[in-house]
């Protein structure tokens, strides 16, 4: 299979990113870093992250049929994504993620001497990647932002932020009836984290990508590629 060796997907993370980079530091200089944590403003980053992924998948998913048509064409459809069969025969398609192309001479009636080949399509885990990859482009320059904002223009933004993030803690336990000593420890490990470290940027985007990963499941079930058979005459 022709593969394909640039994804759009990263260019649309990196335009997701970018946008929400550049409202970091708008929020900064008009002095309202406490909008940062507010539940709009994760809204609207999260919006803007779910633009970047539809964008992708939509990108990648024309990419990726692109490389597939020009594979089929060059070598009708002999590839290591591609196999060929029978019409009468059995079990044709060897995975979900694939559909049939099936060609036939126009002057006869669909027999078992049509030729069969199986395309792989851009199905539910291709385009949960592609999300994955938006999303983890788009993290990561967040990521960015928040280290230089914190770490080499403004150090006071660290305990800013770990004093909106405590006062978030409580209101969200205590919505639940959490009891002191649970909601204790969570503030205890809050104010112990180290801004300083690059594990802990590293560890923050890895749990981030990791919990955003549900919006990426959500957008590969309803934007995958299902199978389907195309019956193509050849004159």
């Amino acid at each position: 299979m022709k593969k394909v060796k640039n994804w759009p997907s990263y260019f649309q993370g990196f335009l997701a990113g970018c946008v929400i980079l550049a409202s970091r530091f708008i929020i900064y200089l008009s002095h309202n870093w406490d909008f940062t944590i507010v539940p709009a403003y994760s809204l609207l980053t999260g919006l803007v992250v779910i633009v970047g992924i539809i964008m992708g998948v939509i990108a990648d998913r024309k990419e990726f049929e692109n490389a597939q048509s020009a594979e089929l064409l060059m070598d009708d459809g002999v590839g290591s994504n591609f196999h060929k069969g029978d019409a009468g025969s059995d079990g044709v398609r060897a995975n979900s993620d694939a559909e049939i192309i099936a060609t036939k001479d126009a002057s006869t009636s669909l027999g078992a001497g049509a030729v069969l080949i199986e395309k792989k399509i851009f199905g539910f885990w291709l385009t949960f990647f592609s999300a994955i990859r938006v999303i983890a482009v788009a993290i990561f320059l967040v990521e960015i932002a928040d280290f230089t904002l914190m770490i080499l223009i403004d150090s006071t933004l660290i305990d800013q932020t770990k004093t909106l993030k405590i006062d978030q803690i409580k209101q969200s336990l205590m919505v639940f009836n959490v009891d002191n000593e649970t909601i204790d420890l969570s503030i205890k490990q809050l104010r112990e984290q180290d801004y300083t470290t690059p594990m802990f940027w590293l560890a923050d985007w890895v749990n981030k990508v990791i919990s955003n990963a549900f919006v990426g499941l959500i957008v590969a079930a309803f934007m995958r590629r299902k199978p389907q058979t195309h019956w193509v005459d050849q004159a």
